[in-house]
């Protein structure tokens, strides 16, 4: 079973998002962060329940969500917490196509990939340990 680790937005303005977060009441990081594999700059919101908002924004000409921004931004992945990437691969393969292999993420580390759904979402799985 899987269960939901963050929520990804992707803005043009994250510092301005964030700020906004603050002043409704959230917890939010301090810091931005640059995911040089995905190339992206990320923010962090605190939902509660355990569950974070990642604030998403383009870092640089070849970031894959370039376009998404381009299009409006907004909701654009939900995030789930796998035991085992690899087997998780594998089970997804009838279901879709997996887009990125597991590569290390702003998360302290932890191993992400992204799968492509046949219902046309985007699913982020990330190693839960």
């Amino acid at each position: 079973m899987y269960t939901v680790h963050h929520i990804g937005r992707v803005v043009k303005n994250i510092q301005r998002e964030l700020k906004y977060y603050r002043s409704v009441g959230f917890k939010c990081s301090k810091s931005i962060k640059t995911d040089q594999f995905q190339k992206v700059r990320v923010g962090l919101v605190n939902l509660g329940d355990g569950i974070l908002l990642e604030l998403i924004q383009p870092y640089g000409k070849k970031s894959p969500i370039k376009n998404f921004l381009t299009n409006g931004g907004g909701l654009h992945h939900i995030c789930y917490q796998s035991d085992n990437l690899l087997n998780t691969m594998q089970d997804l393969k009838e279901y879709g196509k997996i887009i990125s292999k597991p590569t290390p993420s702003v998360f302290g580390g932890k191993k992400v990939l992204f799968f492509y759904s046949n219902q046309g979402e985007i699913i982020e799985f990330i190693e839960k340990r």
